[in-house]
């Protein structure tokens, strides 16, 4: 094969993945920029979040499967900002001071749920690790089982059933 031809094509391959790397980059500081209010569950403009999808969060690894109870949670009360940076909690909404959001306690995390993926369109299953109340929402926040969080009202999940855990689980 033609040196020059090699050389060629590993030149346009860096390039093009490079081109790929810069647009991402301007697509997701144009779209999406992750900030301490993101964490702290509100929107630049005051509302509270209800509805989001980060498969690709880093703070949520991968669970195995059969360990899915094992996972960090809290109940009872608010997270703290360092808990959503140690991956127990995915917003902490300004900790307990806050009185417009309350923990939701009649629901005991970690819980295996089904929700139907906002990317994929199919129902994939989740480990929900909080639970909060506001005044017109109960807004649920989950990790991925392969990876990532995401979050949406207590409506949109079905909770499994001690049958339906032992069939996924294999326990």
């Amino acid at each position: 094969m033609n040196k020059n031809l090699i050389l060629t094509a590993a030149l346009i391959f860096f390039l093009s993945f490079n081109l790929q790397a810069q647009t991402w980059n301007i697509f997701s500081q144009n779209w999406f920029n992750i900030t301490d209010t993101h964490y702290k569950g509100y929107w630049e403009n005051g509302q509270i979040i209800t509805e989001w999808d980060c498969p690709d969060d880093l703070h949520f690894p991968p669970v195995e499967i059969k360990l899915w109870n094992k996972v960090p949670v809290l109940n009872g009360r608010l997270p703290t900002y360092e808990e959503t940076q140690n991956g127990t909690a995915i917003h902490h909404y300004g900790g307990n001071g806050n009185t417009d959001v309350k923990p939701y306690t009649k629901i005991i995390v970690p819980k295996l749920a089904y929700i139907k993926s906002p990317n994929a369109g199919i129902n994939e299953l989740v480990i929900v690790i909080q639970i909060v109340q506001t005044s017109t929402d109960i807004i649920v926040g989950y990790r991925y089982v392969t990876g990532g969080c995401g979050g949406s009202l207590l409506c949109n999940f079905h909770f499994l059933s001690d049958d339906e855990i032992k069939k996924v689980t294999g326990n």
